[in-house]
């Protein structure tokens, strides 16, 4: 996806909005923002030196890049909530209903 973002030939430009979204959706797959931003940084450097390095191998990066991108830390499932956020919304709704109704019982007898 980063390598794909990247414009300006060998200037290896990625815009801050873009950057932005690649770091999301990085984020959304599992990875810390830093190593989101880390993996950019390496395409950017891939690119912008590519003309030096001729080893190109099958994924589009360089040997070198591939290389620095197993510095990366692997990508993680997202950590589940102790407490999944609609149960506790149901139990959240399902107590001011019950104080409601009791409310009601009282002041009606």
């Amino acid at each position: 996806m980063a390598a794909d973002a990247i414009e300006g030939g060998r200037a290896a430009i990625i815009r801050p909005e873009v950057r932005r979204r690649l770091v999301a959706a990085a984020v959304g797959m599992g990875l810390r923002p830093f190593d989101a931003n880390l993996v950019i940084a390496i395409v950017q450097d891939d690119a912008r030196s590519a003309g030096e390095a001729a080893r190109i191998v099958a994924s589009g990066a360089t040997r070198d890049a591939t290389s620095r991108l197993t510095l990366v830390r692997p990508a993680q499932p997202a950590n589940k909530r102790s407490f999944p956020v609609r149960l506790v919304l149901a139990a959240i709704v399902a107590g001011i209903a019950a104080s409601i109704a009791f409310a009601r019982w009282i002041m009606s007898g």
